[in-house]
């Protein structure tokens, strides 16, 4: 009997709980509104502050620090909202404005041969991908190494050998690429 009372008044403190979240995030709203940007700001900490997530929560706590000229937790809890819920278009928008807002703004290096090649080359396929297209490339050459073997004819067991040499190569190839990829 006491687990069930003990059961009851932890599901009544989380339902108190909850609402007294929903009322304090709509009043937070509503100075947001009003132009009250520091008030609706430390709202919205007293609700990060119980632990409740929420992409919603962190989108308006970054527009408040952005509407008080403070980029760079704006650009923080815009990241923070962008992880909880990436197809944000509202929130990606307002993270690349505030990102050029930023007056350390950093110019990224330029991309080595290698970064250049990564981004063309192997980064267009997953690691999978590339794992079963090396597969069947072994399984090319070894079909192509068992024909050379049963052939007769040199014109066919030179081409039967260059394939296989070449469907090797490319298979080590696709397989260096999805370890790398991986």
């Amino acid at each position: 009997m006491k687990k069930l009372i003990f059961l009851g008044l932890l599901l009544l403190v989380n339902t108190v709980n909850a609402q007294t979240a929903d009322s304090i995030f709509t009043n937070a709203n509503k100075l947001y509104q009003e132009d009250h940007y520091a008030d609706a700001l430390s709202l919205y900490k007293k609700i990060e502050d119980q632990g409740l997530r929420s992409d919603k929560l962190y989108y308006n706590i970054a527009n408040a620090n952005y509407k008080l000229n403070k980029v760079a937790p704006a650009i923080y809890y815009y990241e923070k909202a962008m992880m909880l819920n990436p197809n944000n278009e509202d929130a990606r928008f307002n993270l690349e404005f505030a990102r050029r807002m930023a007056l350390d703004n950093i110019e990224p290096l330029p991309k080595t041969f290698g970064e250049k090649l990564n981004e063309a080359i192997v980064l267009k396929l997953t690691y999978n991908q590339w794992a079963c297209t090396g597969v069947a490339l072994l399984f090319f050459f070894a079909i192509v190494i068992i024909l050379y073997y049963f052939s007769y004819d040199t014109a066919r067991k030179r081409l039967f050998f260059l394939s296989g040499i070449v469907g090797l190569v490319l298979a080590l190839i696709s397989l260096a690429f999805a370890y790398k990829d991986y």
